[in-house]
């Protein structure tokens, strides 16, 4: 599950309980949706713009306070892994976002709206409903996201999939507007919601085969790792043997994989120097137990046994196809944990996990 999933489900609650003036509610709400995102930091200047009294920011920083002192202690005990990964690590190399794409993905938001939008009455209850004190912190919190982003877009940009949270206000205020008008707007604003719903139902029974006349090599076999793990696995059974853990070079497959295991599995983890992004299992695989055991090594390109031949005392590859997309299996035998630490594991540590800016109390990647 992405962490954007808790964070829009947090992100919205905490502002209808600021809405409803429980402020304390409101603050312990936020906190939960900073623990899944710090862009849930926008919150706090959301509510000074409301202007409200100082004992209600205090009473919400009350409710705050508590989950950041959680994760400052569990960072504390882990690198400081996610303040070095937001405010350093992730700035480094990033790919530009260009302003065009910004523009598009508002677009794409605001599509369930727009065909409401057909008459001048619509508009015009659109446009009072922008200017009802009733819906100030809706449109607050829908406009201060929003051009943060497109501050953001002219230069390098972030995540542009973090404004569905903000966006929901959006919503709100539409809502408002239409609910009460039995016009064409309203009848336009259900059939857009239902199209684009039926769309992605139909979407997801597409049949493979045509899927992949559309999408090149590489795109189809993540299409077949994200939507068949379970078969995925199933084809590396005979291959991988029982008990033997199962890595790969992508953090993202890792987790699809893992999440389709069984309980009782082995860990999955990630055999190769990897990204930035969800190094987790930096912290979940057993690296030191793996010394001497068997390792499975699955990827979506041609890979040679040669290139894993220095961490293993023997090496076997084979090839094999899930929903005609083809994949490569390494099986390693008596796996060499100090070369792959030597060649791998301290040149990502150097990448990933610099000095941190704060007293650590444990780092267990460089133990």
């Amino acid at each position: 599950m992405s962490t954007d999933t808790p964070f829009v489900f947090f992100w919205v609650a905490s502002l209808l309980a600021m809405d409803r003036n429980r402020y304390l509610y409101s603050g312990l709400l936020a906190g939960a949706a900073a623990l899944s995102k710090y862009f849930a930091g926008l919150l706090f200047p959301i509510l000074l713009l409301l202007k409200p009294r100082l004992a209600a920011v205090a009473i919400w920083i009350m409710g705050v306070v508590p989950f950041l002192a959680q994760h400052l202690e569990w960072n504390s005990r882990h690198c400081w892994i996610n303040l070095v990964f937001n405010l350093q690590t992730r700035h480094g190399s990033s790919p530009a976002h260009s302003f065009a794409q910004y523009l598009a993905f508002i677009a794409i938001l605001a599509l369930p709206v727009i065909p409401s939008m057909i008459d001048s009455g619509s508009r015009a209850a659109f446009a009072k409903e922008i200017r009802s004190p009733a819906n100030r912190i809706w449109l607050v919190s829908w406009l201060v996201p929003t051009i943060a982003f497109g501050v953001s877009a002219l230069s390098s940009g972030q995540g542009f999939h973090w404004l569905l949270a903000p966006f929901f206000s959006l919503y709100v205020i539409a809502g408002k507007a239409f609910a009460s008008r039995s016009t064409n707007s309203s009848k336009a604003l259900v059939a857009t919601s239902a199209l684009l719903a039926a769309l992605i139902v139909a979407l997801s029974f597409v049949p493979d085969r045509v899927i992949r006349t559309r999408l090149s090599g590489a795109h189809y076999q993540d299409y077949v790792v994200f939507r068949y793990p379970h078969e995925i696995l199933e084809a590396l059974a005979p291959l991988r043997g029982e008990g033997t853990p199962l890595l790969t070079d992508s953090y993202s497959i890792a987790a699809v994989l893992d999440a389709a295991s069984n309980s009782g599995a082995p860990p999955t983890g990630v055999f190769t120097h990897g990204s930035k992004f969800g190094r987790q299992f930096d912290f979940t695989f057993p690296w030191s137990r793996s010394d001497g055991q068997s390792l499975g090594l699955f990827f979506r390109s041609d890979r040679s046994a040669e290139e894993f031949a220095p961490y293993f005392e023997s090496v076997s590859l084979y090839r094999t196809h899930v929903r005609d997309a083809e994949f490569t299996f390494v099986r390693g035998e008596s796996f060499r944990a100090d070369i792959h630490r030597e060649r791998v594991r301290i040149p990502a540590l150097r990448s990933f996990y610099p000095p941190a800016p704060l007293p650590e109390r444990g780092c267990p990647v460089r133990e």
